[in-house]
């Protein structure tokens, strides 16, 4: 559990500033999808 956290220099989601509707939506998505590889890496279906 102690390796639960990402250090922040190693993070590699963004935290921009994102101009208009469409960037922030894709900047969102983007992080998230990086955040559920984290969370799902090593992992098996068993």
């Amino acid at each position: 559990m102690a390796d639960m956290w990402t250090e922040p220099e190693s993070d590699p989601r963004t935290q921009g500033n994102p101009e208009g509707e469409k960037a922030t939506y894709e900047e969102y998505l983007t992080n998230y999808r990086l955040t559920l590889r984290e969370c799902i890496d090593g992992r098996t279906g068993q």
